[in-house]
């Protein structure tokens, strides 16, 4: 048997492939890039599957109270995102919206009793019972709670505008005795999925 003559034998360059450094460099971006593109992810599914359909379903319930444009609104602080307070994560912030009705205290707060009970809520109980601004709790079958706090623009006005204009000194008598009835109404409607713990 004859042998074939053999090839001579080529020597390969190193020159096309990356060192080693450069494929730990490489390496690295790669792995920086995902983890960024997870994080990204994650935080779009959290506000897309969980924090949107609460804010919506928090709209959904202030546009059940059908409050019409007798209610002028002057702040308004919506947020789907479920916020505990730092001192006690068992009380959650709530969401709030702040009007005013050109109606006295006492005929704001039955307008906005049979609003919210139309709405499918139950009032649960009232804070500060006896305090001249009046505050009263509400809750759903879902376990969502309204908070609606009423109070009267005219003597809220005249005692903060006092405060400002004479901060060492204490609310003149006169200011303080203004019928805590007398209309328009600030009103305060809060919102929590969770709790009533505010």
């Amino acid at each position: 048997m004859t042998k074939k003559p053999t090839k001579p034998t080529k020597s390969v360059s190193n020159k096309g492939l990356p060192s080693k450094k450069n494929r730990a460099v490489f390496g690295v971006l790669t792995v920086l890039i995902a983890a960024g593109s997870l994080y990204v992810l994650t935080n779009w599914a959290y506000a897309f599957f969980y924090v949107q359909p609460r804010e919506t379903r928090i709209v959904e319930i202030y546009e059940s109270l059908d409050l019409g444009d007798e209610y002028r609104v002057e702040d308004i602080a919506i947020s789907g995102q479920k916020k505990t307070y730092e001192w006690d994560p068992n009380r959650s912030y709530s969401s709030s919206v702040d009007l005013i009705r050109g109606l006295t205290v006492e005929k704001t707060f039955a307008e906005l009793d049979a609003k919210i009970t139309a709405a499918g809520f139950t009032k649960v109980d009232e804070a500060y019972a006896g305090s001249i601004a009046k505050q009263y709790h509400y809750r759903s079958e879902k376990g969502e709670y309204i908070r609606v706090s009423v109070s009267s623009k005219v003597r809220d006005d005249a005692i903060v505008n006092y405060t400002v204009l004479n901060p060492n000194a204490d609310t003149p008598a006169d200011i303080l005795a203004l019928d805590p009835n007398t209309g328009p109404s600030n009103v305060t409607i809060k919102v929590n999925l969770d709790d009533n713990n505010e």
